[in-house]
């Protein structure tokens, strides 16, 4: 049962993922200047502010995250851990329903840290990660072209601006290219080179293309998205352009800005980090093989299915049947009422379909280097990577993390996207953390409920005015 008694059902899992299965399709969204920060970190009171060398820890792993990242898939994310002292360097790292790596990550990874180790150049490693990740990069490459040729004119001339205060800005976008190599010998020019990497985006999107043309499209698009200010005055690019250059350039940015971090590093430190792999599974039965500082692998739960309301109305009325036998939610009209971008659920002739929720690899890494470093009583906080926002899940399960275990590391990560995943599943841990993360899954719930104008006799089997019957609530009104 958890802390005041009104949330006992969905200590079920079934229940608890046929509540997340109606919150995801009721996503408000709401305009929250927090999450448009670059890095936020978890709210516990004691522990809003790390240290500044903290947020660039967590930067440089989310970095390394991305080129963990090796397949064009929209679900599949890697989180990444670390833990450093004056001996060793062990970077630790899983992915979202990956039990077992395969070997040609194996020997990506291998090579990646053998890659950061000698200090090779970036532009070596930049070949590593475009072989290994190509996928990934010919979808951002796509996006790129996509975005280009539904906001510029055909005419490349009108892509550069004809004001005078564009030629200034001409001259050091055509210096600052030239310095970097970016154009090459068959364009004369900055523009005849803006024209090039045109042409190239469409060929490699057409899969007529080689790695080192890949190479220079992802290096030119890495320049133009770190020189806005010049860029914007000569040339006529749209935010949205700037947004896809920028994730298309990520790449290159980050296999230079993870080499130079290790670049940093004593080289007694640096040389820990062994070109092999060896794979670790969840539980302390293997720990010693950290000592042998290699890159390991934190192997995930198995996901789960569970049978959930197809239906968001049911969804919400299978949260009331158990507490009054009530159905307070009579149509997905009243919803859209309160919430106009609610989604009805997926189609089907069924009333239930099944889901297959699995342990995101944010939690999978954080809570495995929790155990790993607050064994060794050395750590304040533990700096998660990930390769995308983490959903508000897990941010919240981790919030709750950081508030009841007060005597362990606290958890530092990137911001939350906002976004409210159906297919979650809640590691199995601490039971306070539990009662804690559940206590808010059903507080917005209740919040829902609230929104639409049903009071608590809808809900609880609890007369509203009888106060005898009523259970206190230990985070205060509702409503």
């Amino acid at each position: 049962m958890t802390d005041d008694g009104r949330f006992e059902d969905i200590l079920e899992p079934e229940m608890l993922a046929t509540s997340l299965s109606a919150l995801s399709n009721i996503d408000p969204r709401p305009e929250d200047a927090a999450l448009k920060d670059p890095l936020r970190r978890l709210q516990s009171d004691p522990f809003r502010k790390v240290p500044s060398g903290i947020e660039k820890r967590v930067n440089m792993l989310n970095a390394l995250a991305l080129l963990l990242v090796t397949q064009d898939q929209r679900k599949q994310a890697a989180a990444v851990g670390m833990t450093l002292d004056r001996e060793s360097i062990i970077i630790y790292w899983t992915k979202n329903n990956l039990a077992t790596p395969t070997v040609a990550e194996q020997m990506y990874v291998n090579r990646l840290a053998g890659c950061f180790r000698d200090l090779q150049p970036y532009y070596e490693i930049l070949r590593l990660v475009i072989e290994a990740c190509k996928p990934k990069i010919l979808r951002r490459i796509e996006k790129v072209v996509q975005a280009f040729k539904a906001q510029s004119p055909p005419d490349l001339s009108d892509v550069f601006a004809d004001v005078d205060n564009s030629i200034q800005a001409y001259q050091i976008l055509e210096k600052l290219f030239r310095s970097r190599g970016l154009i090459p010998q068959s364009a004369s020019n900055f523009k005849e080179a803006v024209g090039l990497f045109h042409a190239k985006l469409d060929a490699v999107s057409l899969n007529r293309f080689d790695d080192e043309v890949i190479a220079w499209v992802i290096a030119f698009a890495e320049s133009l998205s770190q020189e806005k200010e010049s860029v914007e005055k000569a040339m006529n690019v749209s935010k949205e352009q700037f947004q896809r250059l920028r994730k298309l350039g990520e790449f290159r940015m980050v296999c230079w800005s993870t080499r130079a971090a290790c670049a940093k590093l004593p080289a007694s430190i640096r040389r820990t980090l062994s070109a092999e792999y060896v794979g670790v599974p969840l539980g302390f039965a293997n720990l010693h093989c950290a000592l042998l500082n290699l890159i390991c692998q934190v192997a995930s739960p198995c996901p789960q299915e569970f049978q959930v309301p197809r239906s968001t109305v049911d969804a919400l009325n299978t949260w009331t049947q158990h507490r009054t036998g009530n159905i307070p939610v009579s149509s997905f009209g009243r919803i859209l009422m309160h919430y106009p971008n609610a989604n009805p659920g997926p189609e089907g002739k069924e009333s239930s379909w099944t889901i297959l929720a699995g342990q995101h690899c944010e939690l999978t890494i954080a809570l495995y280097l929790v155990e790993l470093r607050g064994c060794n009583g050395r750590a304040k906080f533990i700096e998660i990577g990930c390769s995308k926002a983490p959903c508000q899940w897990c941010h919240m399960y981790l919030e709750c993390f950081n508030k009841h275990l007060g005597s362990k590391p606290k958890i530092v990560l990137s911001t939350t996207n906002g976004k409210r995943e159906a297919r979650w599943l809640m590691p199995a841990g601490d039971g306070k953390v539990k009662h804690a993360f559940l206590q808010r899954i059903g507080i917005e719930m209740e919040t829902i409920f609230g929104n639409l104008g049903l009071d608590r006799s809808d809900i609880f089997n609890w007369p509203v005015n009888d106060p005898e019957k009523i259970k206190p609530n230990i985070f205060g009104p509702m409503f």
